[in-house]
């Protein structure tokens, strides 16, 4: 009876510890989906704050477009689309916005870089207001807009930093996935930068100043395009990790490889005509849906 007491014993000292193993487990998997969805949240705002980045170049491109009459009603509309949701996403970081898929951010320092970004937006805002209406912007207005979505870049950038800092604690793998859709989203970024670099050296504003900036953009668009493709260990990336990403970021290249020629030409002193004009509108546009392709695949891994 004592042996068998004993076994019963240690049967019942087993199947306690496993009870207790499989309650932690479960809690420990409980809470590790919290933390992913929550993690899934920091890198969605990310995202959402990457497309910020892109929109500030954007407005200013599309506010010299507007002025130069170059599919003006098009542009007009672009415009005011960017507009609108530069300052939507704005709020959705703040307020939160269901839509979007974006949930009130609650950290103080992170609520410090939204405000100064709305600080810088609501000059940019001021100045747009007139074109947005659908008036005719003066040319101190459009170059003003052009010239203020660099600060307004500079402040959406750190928010994305901080983003980025939040979504990557405790993630050693999910930061390098991380680290991809914010250099994907940077694309998309740079190649309305260069455009709109492009552009005010057609409009004969700041010329040899933004020759220069064009050649940065256009050599950082191209090595960063090169590293999403092939990986680059300087910069930290690893090749496409998926076919399908692959194949958008091919297109990319593909277009790339039209863009270039202009893009160096007008960067290494050559005059802008207006067939050029219309190749780096519609290239630009190619370009930019593709690169965002790609980004929206990075998002899903």
């Amino acid at each position: 009876m004592l042996l068998e007491r004993t076994r019963n014993g240690k049967l019942r000292l087993l199947t306690l510890a496993l009870l207790a193993f499989v309650f932690t487990a479960s809690a420990v998997v409980g809470t590790g989906s919290s933390l992913a969805k929550s993690r899934i949240d920091f890198e969605h705002a990310v995202n959402m704050a990457g497309q910020q980045r892109t929109l500030a170049q954007q407005i200013g491109k599309e506010a010299i477009l507007v002025a130069m009459g170059i599919d003006k009603e098009v542009n007009l509309q672009r415009l005011q689309d960017s507009h609108g949701m530069f300052k939507r996403i704005s709020k959705g970081l703040r307020n939160g916005d269901a839509e979007l898929g974006l949930k009130p951010l609650s950290d103080p320092e992170l609520i410090r870089h939204v405000d100064r970004v709305e600080q810088i937006w609501a000059s940019v805002e001021q100045l747009l207001a007139r074109g947005v209406e659908g008036d005719e912007m003066t040319a101190e207005e459009v170059v003003a807009v052009a010239e203020m979505t660099e600060p307004l870049y500079s402040v959406v950038d750190e928010l994305v930093k901080a983003l980025r800092q939040e979504a990557q604690k405790g993630m050693v793998v999910f930061s390098i996935n991380l680290l991809a859709i914010d250099y994907s989203t940077r694309q998309s970024m740079l190649s309305q930068k260069l455009a709109k670099e492009f552009l005010l050296v057609a409009y004969g504003h700041s010329v040899e100043k933004n020759r220069k900036a064009l050649a940065r953009s256009s050599s950082h668009f191209d090595r960063v395009l090169k590293g999403l493709l092939d990986g680059d260990l300087q910069l930290r990336l690893r090749q496409a990790p998926t076919p399908a990403i692959r194949i958008e970021l091919q297109k990319a290249m593909q277009i790339w490889t039209d863009v270039v020629p202009i893009v160096e030409g007008v960067a290494n002193g050559q005059q802008v005509d207006d067939g050029q004009l219309g190749q780096i509108s519609n290239l630009n546009l190619s370009l930019l849906e593709t690169i965002d392709s790609a980004t929206e695949l990075f998002g899903a891994l």
